[in-house]
């Protein structure tokens, strides 16, 4: 059985057992009350007490508030159990759900729910032992803790062999259920967009590596052109080729063409950002029209409290102009937005078409290159950092084309997770189709469908409990072009 295996391993931590069982029920019970639509809050103080859960509605059938007590190889005396009633008594909860890890037999489950009923007949109580936690796990495999390489294999090799038990649509009425909480978000004034790259290249914007190869070829012509006689051509197959040079890796691509270019660097990025805007509708996109949509006041209040975003570009701004929203831009730690405007928070830094109109731009960090990400890394109370901690801490996050692999970014994840057990965030992901895998690895290779399918299936599975460890949940769509129907859908 899983929950023996994996009970095993944690056996196996010393003094860290408890820890990570303690980790592990927490994940679960936070899977288990999502599909129950019902809250759940983990490790919180109530009163002068500290308690490790509180499910809001209940649990199944017990009645909500539910205090949930989790044990880790210890004897359940009736002093423990008096301290629970007495908590549940002093803040009107309901029920209490003790969870007992360890060699707990039933006998001694009978016994401790005997004990309970000498103390209060108001308040139901219950305990489950690893025979009850183990349709839980099994139900989520892949939601068991990364302690070791022999947890994290048993989890995939689990997930995988339930991969063809598990609905194929079932991620629709997951992704149903996460609107509803985003539209609870908006509805309450608490929804912050995070934007990447993914929404200025729906405008036409070039992405990285156009924006690199462009680079590099206006470097090659105002370096060479004057001494050498350079085709279009050659200067292209250098750019090519470039990042071969350089490992493949981006920011070392970024840094040597921004020593290359000196002062001008900043210009040049936004020559080449610009130099298709208004030609066959670049510069707008359903999308980004979605977004500014989005961020039109209700009467009721902003709906969206905040955009940070990633992208130099002033695209956002010029389409809030067009639907009349209150704007400002924020790209340096003095800038501040008034209760009235919306700010627009870049915090990797602006470069505006018309730089004129804003004081300050040219001074502003211009995160592109590994020196700028290394700026932000030494320097954690910058005030980039401190406003994306501050609303992944606070409020309710919508990621929208971001793929979540900005060291930074998931670094302040990290940091903001470790302080709230709640997922309380969404990321907007594209599924890997089946038709697309056979396309990657060419039709010549025999696999059968069923296999690719049931692969897939436990591939993005494992993909959710893994952005959960960073308090992300998953928005899974089939196309891009889905993204602006679920922001209507938010709004209206």
């Amino acid at each position: 059985m899983l929950i023996d295996e994996t009970m095993k391993i944690i056996g196996q931590q010393g003094n860290n057992s408890f820890y990570y069982f303690e980790n592990l029920v927490i994940k679960l019970l936070t899977k288990y009350l999502e599909d129950q639509e019902k809250p759940f809050r983990a490790e919180l103080r109530s009163g002068p007490s500290h308690i490790d859960g509180l499910a809001i509605e209940g649990i199944d059938d017990l009645p909500g508030p539910t205090l949930i007590e989790i044990k880790y190889g210890r004897i359940i005396t009736k002093l423990t159990l008096h301290k629970l009633f007495s908590i549940c008594k002093r803040e009107n909860y309901s029920s209490i759900l003790l969870i007992i890890g360890g060699n707990y037999s039933a006998k001694q489950k009978k016994l401790a729910m005997e004990i309970a009923e000498t103390l209060d007949d108001d308040i139901v109580f219950r305990v489950w032992n690893l025979n009850d936690l183990s349709d839980i796990l099994d139900k989520y495999p892949e939601y068991v803790p990364n302690i070791n390489p022999s947890l994290t294999k048993l989890a995939i090799k689990n997930v995988v062999s339930k991969s063809q038990e598990i609905d194929p649509i079932e991620w629709k009425n997951i992704r149903d259920r996460h609107v509803e909480q985003l539209k609870k978000a908006y509805t309450n004034n608490d929804l912050i967009l995070f934007l990447g790259a993914g929404v200025s290249s729906k405008a036409g914007m070039p992405d990285w590596n156009s924006l690199i190869s462009k680079l590099m070829v206006t470097m090659i012509k105002r370096q060479f052109s004057k001494s050498l006689d350079v085709t279009k051509e050659e200067m292209q197959l250098i750019a090519d080729e470039f990042p071969k040079l350089h490992g493949q890796s981006p920011l070392l691509e970024a840094r040597y063409i921004r020593a290359g270019f000196g002062k001008s660097f900043g210009q040049e990025i936004s020559k080449i950002l610009y130099e298709g805007i208004g030609k066959e509708g670049l510069g707008t996109s359903i999308l980004i029209n979605a977004i500014a949509r989005l961020c039109v006041p209700k009467r009721s209040g902003p709906g969206i409290r905040a955009v940070v975003n990633y992208n130099f570009d002033d695209l956002i701004e010029n389409h809030l102009e067009e639907v009349n929203v209150e704007y400002h831009p924020i790209f340096r730690d003095i800038d501040i937005a008034t209760q009235n405007e919306l700010g627009i928070y870049h915090v990797h830094g602006f470069l505006p078409r018309n730089i004129k109109t804003y004081e300050g731009v040219s001074e502003s960090l211009l995160v592109f290159s590994e020196e700028g990400y290394h700026t932000l890394f030494i320097d954690p109370y910058s005030w980039s950092n401190i406003i994306q901690l501050n609303f992944l801490r606070e409020s309710i996050c919508l990621m929208v084309g971001l793929s979540i692999t900005d060291p930074n970014l998931r670094r302040l994840l990290d940091i903001a997770a470790r302080k709230n057990n709640q997922i309380r965030h969404y990321v907007i992901f594209k599924r890997l189709l089946a038709s697309e895998f056979f396309e990657n690895i060419g039709e010549k290779k025999a696999i059968k469908t069923e296999v690719i399918e049931a692969f897939l299936i436990a591939h993005h599975k494992l993909q959710e409990a893994s952005f959960q460890e960073l308090g992300l949940n998953i928005i899974w769509i089939e196309d891009f072009d889905e993204i602006p129907d679920i922001l209507n859908s938010i709004k209206n």
